[in-house]
C-alpha cells in the first residue's frame, strides 16, 4: 500500500469575506495557508524533485570559485527554488570532491516598529547553496565539483531535472524526467508505459535492459523496418513478413522442442497440430531441418518425417542419427558426393536400388539435301528410321536414317545440322550400303553432314544407313 500524506495540518479552509468585516491577522495567515498548501502538495504529488531551468554552474578561472546561473527548481518537498540573479560561491569547506546543491529558505524580512520583535512585513525566499559530500534531503543537486591544484572540474552529468511523477497504488516512483546534461531531448520513463493507440517512432527504438532485450506481449505491428540489434521475444501474434539479417533465430525451449514452426490454416484435420513447417532442434528424430555450425563435417541427408510421416531433412556426424541416416532418400557425405539410394556413394552421382530414367530431347528431323532421297519405311518390311538427330543430357549427339538413296553423284552432303550440334572437329566414321560398299561419312565443324562413296560410283547404287552414329556436340 502507498505511503498517505498526513494531513493533519493540512488546511481544508479559507475566509469567507462579506462587507464590513473585522478581519484578524489569523484570517490573512489563514487564506495564505490555503493556497500555500495546495500548491506544495500539487508540486509534491505531481512533480519529481530537479531543475526547472537554468542553475547552471561554470568555474571562475580567475580564481577558486563557481558560478550559478539564475533558474528554479522545486524539492521533494513541493517547495518552489527561485534564484533571481546569478550567483558566484566559494564556500567549499575544505571539501575537495563533492556536490553542489541548493535548497529552499525564507526569512522575515522589513520590520515595521523596531521595538517589537516580531514586527516584521515581509517573508522573503532567498535559497541557500551549499557543498558538502552527498546532497541533503529536501536540496537539489547542481553538480559534482572536484577540487585540485586550485583548480574546479564541474561535472554536469549528476544533474537532475525536474518532471512528472504519476499517482499510483503501490507508492513505487513513476516518473518521466529528461535525461539531463548528457541526453538533453531524452525524456526517462521510470516504470513501465501502456499504449492504447498508436505509437510514431521517427528516430530509433533502443532497450535499456542490461540483456538487451525487448519484449512484446501482445502483436507488434509495423509498416516500416524494425531493426532489432538485441532480442526479440514475442509472446503474441507476429503477422506479415521477417527479414532478419543477423545470424541466429532461436524459438522454443528445451532440447527435442519445436524451435520454430509455421502452422497450416486448415486444423481441422487429424492431428490438429499438423504443421506446413517445422524446424527441430534434434533433426536425426526425423522431425524436421537442422543446419548446424558445428566444426566437424556433417553429412546431410533427406529421409523420412517423425513417426514415418512426411519427410525429414536432416545432417548426421559419426555416430548420431544412423536410424534415420541409413534410410535416407537423398544422402551427401562431406567430400560432396551425392548418394540415391546409398548412404555411401562412390562417385559424384551413385544410384542404386533400381533403374534411372533421363527423359531426353525429341529427334530432329533436318531437310534433306537434293541429291538424296530419305526412303524410310514407318511400316511395312523392313521398318526404316527417318534421317534425324538429336543431343542427350550428356552433350552426345546421336544421328539416326536407315535408308538414305542417293540420286545424284554430283551431291555428297546429306543435310545440314543446326548450331549445337555441330562438332568441334571433322568427324568421320565408315558404313556400308546394300551392296557392301564401304561409304565414309564425314561430319564437318560447319554441321555439313556428307556420304563420300569410293570411286567410281555410279549415283543410285544401293542405300545407306546413319543408325548408331555419334559424337560429342562442340562446347558440351
Amino acid at each position: 500500500m502507498a505511503k498517505t500524506t498526513d494531513f493533519t495540518n493540512f488546511s481544508t479552509e479559507y475566509p469567507n469575506y462579506f462587507p464590513g468585516q473585522y478581519l484578524l491577522e489569523e484570517d490573512f495567515e489563514l487564506q495564505h495557508k490555503y493556497l500555500s498548501d495546495r500548491q506544495r502538495y500539487y508540486n509534491q504529488s505531481l512533480h519529481v524533485s530537479g531543475i526547472i531551468e537554468g542553475l547552471e554552474v561554470e568555474a571562475i578561472h580567475d580564481r577558486q570559485a563557481v558560478r550559478i546561473t539564475s533558474g528554479s527548481a522545486i524539492n521533494n518537498l513541493g517547495e518552489l527554488i527561485v534564484l533571481k540573479a546569478d550567483l558566484d560561491f566559494s564556500n567549499f569547506q575544505d571539501i575537495t570532491n563533492g556536490e553542489l546543491y541548493i535548497q529552499y529558505s525564507e526569512e522575515k524580512q522589513v520590520k515595521q516598529q523596531e521595538d517589537v520583535a516580531d514586527s516584521y512585513t515581509r517573508w522573503s525566499e532567498n535559497p541557500l547553496v551549499g557543498f558538502a559530500a552527498t546532497t541533503p534531503d529536501n536540496a537539489v543537486k547542481l553538480a559534482t565539483l572536484t577540487i585540485a591544484d586550485g583548480k574546479i572540474t564541474v561535472d554536469a552529468s549528476s544533474r537532475e531535472y525536474s518532471g512528472l511523477s504519476f499517482p499510483n497504488s503501490n507508492g513505487e516512483a513513476l516518473t518521466l524526467r529528461s535525461g539531463g546534461s548528457a541526453n538533453p531531448n531524452l525524456a526517462v520513463l521510470t516504470g513501465s508505459l501502456k499504449i492504447d493507440g498508436d505509437l510514431t517512432i521517427n528516430g530509433v527504438l533502443r532497450s535499456g535492459n542490461s540483456s538487451g532485450a525487448l519484449q512484446v506481449d501482445e502483436a507488434l505491428h509495423t509498416t516500416g523496418s524494425l531493426r532489432v540489434d538485441g532480442d526479440v521475444q514475442i509472446k503474441g501474434v507476429m503477422q506479415g513478413n521477417l527479414h532478419l539479417m543477423g545470424n541466429t533465430i532461436k524459438c522454443g525451449g528445451n532440447f527435442g522442442s519445436t524451435r520454430l514452426r509455421i502452422e497450416a490454416t486448415d486444423n481441422t484435420k487429424q492431428p490438429a497440430t499438423t504443421a506446413a513447417l517445422e524446424l527441430h532442434g534434434y533433426a536425426g528424430r526425423g522431425k524436421g531441418l537442422y543446419i548446424s555450425d558445428m566444426d566437424v563435417p556433417e553429412k546431410w541427408f533427406i529421409g523420412e518425417g517423425y513417426d514415418y510421416r512426411g519427410i525429414g531433412i536432416g545432417y548426421n556426424n559419426e555416430g548420431q542419427n544412423t536410424e534415420r541416416s541409413q534410410n535416407a532418400k537423398l544422402y551427401i557425405n562431406p567430400e560432396g558426393q551425392v548418394g540415391i539410394g546409398t548412404t555411401k556413394p562412390a562417385a559424384k552421382l551413385h544410384v542404386t536400388g533400381g533403374g534411372s530414367k533421363f527423359e531426353q530431347e525429341p529427334w530432329e528431323h533436318p531437310t534433306i539435301e537434293g541429291g538424296w532421297s530419305d526412303d524410310y519405311n514407318e511400316v511395312g518390311s523392313p521398318v526404316t528410321n527417318q534421317v534425324g538427330y538429336y543431343k542427350d543430357s550428356m552433350g552426345i549427339v546421336h544421328l539416326q536414317g536407315g535408308r538414305l538413296f542417293h540420286v545424284s553423284q554430283n551431291n555428297r552432303v546429306i543435310f545440314q545440322l543446326e548450331e549445337g550440334y555441330q562438332t568441334q572437329f571433322l568427324q568421320t566414321f565408315i558404313v556400308h550400303n546394300t551392296e557392301l560398299a564401304p561409304i565414309r561419312i564425314e561430319i564437318k565443324p560447319t554441321g555439313e553432314v556428307s556420304a563420300i562413296p569410293p570411286y567410281p560410283r555410279p549415283a543410285g547404287a544401293g542405300t545407306i544407313s546413319l543408325d548408331g552414329i555419334t559424337f560429342r556436340a562442340r562446347g558440351d
